[in-house]
C-alpha cells in the first residue's frame, strides 16, 4: 500500500507539471495563431492555409498533451466494470436520457435554423449552436448527480465493512447473519444495496454470485476491489474482524488520495475554464483583425509607394474563417472535458458537462468581443 501511495502521489505531481506545460503552451499557440494572420501580408499565400496550419498545430498540442495526461495519471477510476448485471444509471443513462436529449439538442438547432432570422443566425451562428447543445448539459449534471452518490458509497462503504467484520464474529450464521445484524444501521446511499444483499444471501442460491451483485449494483471500483478481498479472505478462513480492520486502513488511504486527486481537478478545472474565455477572447479579435485588414487593403493602393519590405494585397474569407476559429473553440472544449474526466476518473459521458458549458461560455465571450471590437476597431 505504501508503495501504491507513493505511485500515485508521483502521478499527481506529475500531472501538475503537465497543467503548467499545458498553460505556456497554449498561449505560445494563441500567439502564433495572431502571428499567422499577418504572414500572408508580409509573405503571400493564403490566408486560409497558413490559419489551417496553425489551427492542425494547436490540436495536435491538445492532443499530445492530453495522451501525456493518460500515461501518468493513476490507474484507479471510480466506476468499475459489471460481470453480471448493468449498473442501473447506466442503462437508464443509454436507453433514456442520451436519446431525449440528442432529439432535444437537434430539434433546438432546427428551431434556430428556420425561425432566427438569417442576418441574425449568420452573426451569433456560435452562440445559437452552443446553446443548442445545452440539453447535454442537463445529462453531464446527472452523472455528476450519480458520481457524488458513488462517492458517497465508497466513503459508507469504510465503515460498513468495519461494522461488518466485527459483526461476523458475533454471529453464528458467519458473513449472511452479520449482514443482517447491520442492518439496523444507516450507510446512506449503501444501505438499499445492503438490503438487496441480505435477500439474496438468505434465499441461500449461491452466496458467491449475491456478492456480486452488491458489487456490480455499488457501479464503485473501490467497493468491487475490496468486497471480492473481504469475502474471499473470510471464506479461506480469515479472522473477519482483523480483515475488516487491515480492509478500511487501506480503503481510507485510498479515499484520502481521492481527495488530494479532487484537490487537483478543482485547480485545473478553473485554469481551464479561465483558458476558455481567454482563447475565446483571442479568436474574436483574430477575426477582427482580419476584417480590419481586409478594410484597409481594400482602401489602399499599394503600388508605387516607397516600401522596402514587400507587402502582398491578400483578402480573407472572413465567414471560413469564423469557422475555424469557433473550432479551436470547440476542440478546446472537448479536450477540457476529456482531461477533466480523466483526472476525476469520473464516468464515460463525464466530459459532456464541460464539454457544453465550456464551449457556451467561450461561445458567449466570443460573439461580445466581436461585437466590442466591431465598435472599437469601426468596422
Amino acid at each position: 500500500m505504501v508503495e501504491y501511495e507513493t505511485r500515485y502521489r508521483t502521478s499527481l505531481e506529475l500531472a501538475s507539471i503537465l497543467r503548467e506545460i499545458y498553460v505556456s503552451t497554449l498561449v505560445s499557440t494563441m500567439f502564433l495563431l495572431s502571428f499567422l494572420v499577418i504572414v500572408p501580408v508580409l509573405a503571400g499565400g493564403d490566408p486560409l492555409v497558413y490559419l489551417f496550419s496553425g489551427i492542425m498545430a494547436y490540436a495536435v498540442m491538445e492532443g499530445i498533451i492530453y495522451y501525456l495526461l493518460r500515461i501518468v495519471l493513476p490507474e484507479e477510476s471510480l466506476y468499475g466494470k459489471p460481470r453480471h448485471i448493468v449498473y442501473e444509471f447506466d442503462k437508464t443513462l443509454t436507453r433514456f436520457y442520451l436519446p431525449i436529449t440528442i432529439i432535444m439538442s437537434f430539434v433546438l438547432g432546427t428551431l434556430f435554423y428556420f425561425l432566427v432570422p438569417a442576418g441574425l443566425f449568420v452573426q451569433y451562428w456560435p452562440l445559437f449552436i452552443s446553446t443548442s447543445l445545452l440539453p447535454f448539459s442537463v445529462v453531464g449534471a446527472l452523472i455528476y448527480k450519480d458520481e457524488k452518490k458513488v462517492r458517497d458509497r465508497d466513503k459508507n462503504y469504510e465503515v460498513y465493512i468495519r461494522v461488518l467484520g466485527a459483526a461476523a464474529i458475533a454471529s453464528a450464521e458467519g458473513l449472511t447473519g452479520a449482514v443482517g445484524r447491520v442492518l439496523s444501521h444507516d450507510f446512506g446511499e449503501l444501505t438499499p444495496l445492503i438490503k438487496n444483499l441480505y435477500k439474496r444471501l438468505r434465499t441461500r442460491i449461491n452466496k458467491e454470485i449475491s456478492w456480486e451483485y452488491f458489487m456490480d449494483e455499488s457501479g464503485s471500483w473501490l467497493i468491487q476491489t475490496f468486497t471480492k478481498m473481504f469475502v474471499d479472505s473470510v471464506n479461506l478462513g480469515g479472522n473477519p474482524d482483523l480483515v475488516s480492520r487491515l480492509i478500511t486502513d487501506s480503503i481510507s488511504r485510498v479515499l484520502s488520495l481521492r481527495t488530494e486527486r479532487q484537490s487537483l481537478v478543482s485547480n485545473i478545472t478553473g485554469i481551464l475554464y479561465g483558458l476558455a474565455i481567454g482563447v475565446a477572447m483571442s479568436m474574436a479579435v483574430l477575426v477582427q483583425m482580419m476584417a480590419m485588414l481586409n478594410k484597409t487593403m481594400s482602401q489602399v493602393t499599394l503600388a508605387g509607394l516607397p516600401i522596402q519590405i514587400p507587402i502582398f494585397a491578400v483578402s480573407y474569407d472572413l465567414s471560413i474563417t469564423s469557422f475555424l476559429v469557433v473550432s479551436v473553440i470547440a476542440v478546446h472544449a472537448a479536450f477540457s472535458g476529456l482531461i477533466l474526466r480523466d483526472l476525476s476518473g469520473g464516468h464515460r459521458f463525464s466530459p459532456l458537462l464541460h464539454l457544453v458549458v465550456i464551449f457556451w461560455v467561450a461561445a458567449a465571450v466570443y460573439t461580445i468581443m466581436q461585437n466590442v471590437m466591431s465598435i472599437v476597431l469601426g468596422i
